[in-house]
């Protein structure tokens, strides 16, 4: 177990990018990866997103629904504005269960909402007014401890983009793959400094790889 820790203890050390968050997203899902956070309390916390526990942390990191110790989880977090999209509404919802003490599964609602958007839409080479942008994500959730203190995570995110009027112009299919490591330490022997953990994260999103999202609105084609 002290050879465990100590190996992933070098590797988020040698590896800091993919710390909190720092992670890649793909074109035309800005709303869901770039904006407000699915949890109020990991925003005011520096945007946590990935180290802490809980569903409402889990479209960032799968493993986040196995982190918690509750036998039900439920939660709803809603966020309204932006600061270059006054108008944005976000929503989000979502529910995990224990189905057995190691393995737990999970879903989730995310929404991004902006009515009356200052920027146009531009697909291909065309650009469109709007009325109404909205991208939404339906996330499908498994995670596993593999030993104490460590969870593996899975999600199958199905996104959708309405660009333009509500019409979509955009679905992709886009998994997850999410570590999370919590383990007691004593780093400092002090009676003033107590309760001592290390978290340990590490989150990719598309780690299949797929490097294409097409947008398609009438004869136009990005």
């Amino acid at each position: 177990m002290k050879k465990l820790f100590f190996l992933l203890f070098g590797f988020f050390l040698s590896c800091p990018v993919f710390s909190q968050t720092s992670y890649y997203y793909p074109p035309g899902y800005f709303g869901l990866y770039n904006n407000q956070s699915t949890s109020a309390r990991a925003q005011g916390m520096g945007f946590t997103t990935l180290t802490r526990a809980g569903i409402e942390n889990s479209f960032y990191n799968p493993a986040a629904i196995g982190s918690s110790m509750a036998p039900i989880q439920a939660y709803a977090n809603y966020a309204n504005g932006h600061s270059y999209r006054p108008n944005s509404r976000y929503y989000f919802v979502g529910g995990a269960f224990k189905l057995k003490e190691k393995f737990s599964l999970g879903i989730s609602y995310f929404s991004y909402q902006n009515p009356d958007p200052v920027w146009t839409t531009i697909i291909g080479s065309e650009t469109f007014d709007t009325d109404f942008f909205s991208q939404h994500a339906i996330s499908l959730l498994a995670s596993y401890q593999v030993v104490e203190g460590l969870q593996v995570g899975l999600s199958a995110n199905l996104m959708q983009e309405n660009a333009v009027n509500g019409e979509k112009t955009n679905s992709d299919f886009i998994p997850s793959l999410g570590l999370q490591y919590q383990r007691p330490v004593e780093f400092f022997k002090s009676e003033k400094i107590q309760d001592q953990q290390f978290f340990g994260a590490l989150s990719l999103s598309n780690f299949l790889f797929n490097g294409e999202t097409n947008q398609e609105y009438e004869s136009w084609v990005s």
